[in-house]
């Protein structure tokens, strides 16, 4: 009789176990939530309990994604931050050293800083490593072309530009 409980006991274990995923993805898992949710809330405690947790989060390849102005189904953290947070969020996440500043395609994370956030992201962009002059399509021409011609600091942007390598 004790060893029919033990065995349904051990049973009910195992299951339990397989059912929670044996906990080291599905807190993974969890921490992607977490750091979606705080992207789309631009909440700056969640993403500091993200970086706490210290998981080994692929910041380029989230296994959730959404449409971003960079590509149709993008995973990657700091796009989503881009299309979804205040300056200050993405600001916190390019600082942190986890995302790639350089993962673009056609359109590139400073094309889209440099003619729609503030001068201090596109600051921050640049501080952190990001190519300014790439051979397809120089960051000066994007400014010239894209930008509001009355935009109040379009100015500063092109000597914060300039002053890093844009030519």
């Amino acid at each position: 009789m004790k060893k029919a409980i033990f065995i349904i006991l051990s049973l009910l274990c195992i299951i339990l176990v397989i059912a929670c995923g044996f906990g080291e993805k599905s807190d993974a898992r969890s921490m992607e939530t977490k750091l979606y949710c705080s992207i789309v809330d631009s909440n700056l405690k969640g993403l500091e309990e993200v970086f706490d947790a210290d998981e080994k989060l692929n910041y380029e390849k989230l296994s959730f994604g959404e449409e971003t102005a960079f590509r149709h189904k993008d995973r990657r953290a700091l796009a989503l931050a881009i299309s979804n947070s205040d300056d200050d969020f993405v600001i916190e996440l390019i600082e942190s050293g986890k995302v790639d500043v350089n993962s673009g395609d056609e359109y590139t994370y400073l094309q889209e800083i440099l003619c729609n956030r503030s001068v201090e992201l596109l600051n921050v962009l640049v501080q952190a490593g990001v190519e300014i002059d790439s051979e397809k399509e120089p960051a000066i021409d994007n400014l010239a072309y894209f930008v509001h011609p009355n935009l109040e600091d379009k100015e500063k942007r092109f000597q914060i530009m300039i002053n890093n390598g844009a030519q």
